[in-house]
């Protein structure tokens, strides 16, 4: 109860010295403060957000957004790079197990029975085409 008492006690004391202070306003404000301060924070925020300048500016200083792209290209360069060696790896290694495991003899005989020729042409024209088409370098490198 006594807490009760100086609490009372305390603000009848502060409401005698609230009372004696003068009344005055401390802060004055324009008649039209509020809708001017509506219509200029429209204003200033609508044409900045709005603005796809202010937009890019953001996205560009923004630090964490620079470091994403950079990684992000980085990721997409490397990943390019890697199909498009196991691409070429994979048909050198179809082409090395060719040359080395199956006989040019075997070969070329799988070419003259398996791929058809145009019926006008003669067995000879056809070993003529074949023969033009071949490369001389290639096969005296291979002897």
């Amino acid at each position: 109860m006594e807490n009760k008492n100086e609490i009372q006690n305390e603000l009848q004391e502060i409401s005698r010295k609230l009372k004696i202070l003068e009344k005055k306003e401390i802060f004055s404000v324009s008649e039209n403060y509020f809708t001017e301060l509506k219509e200029s924070i429209h204003a200033k925020t609508h044409s900045k957000r709005h603005s796809n300048l202010y937009y890019f500016k953001s996205l560009i200083l923004n630090r964490t957004v620079r470091i994403s792209f950079v990684v992000f290209l980085i990721t997409v360069v490397s990943t390019i790079t890697f199909i498009k060696l196991q691409k070429e790896s994979a048909s050198q290694k179809v082409e090395n197990y060719i040359l080395s495991n199956i006989d040019s003899d075997l070969m070329s005989d799988y070419l003259i029975n398996n791929i058809s020729t145009d019926n006008s042409k003669t067995d000879t024209e056809f070993n003529d085409n074949i023969l033009e088409n071949i490369d001389e370098n290639l096969i005296i490198e291979e002897l």
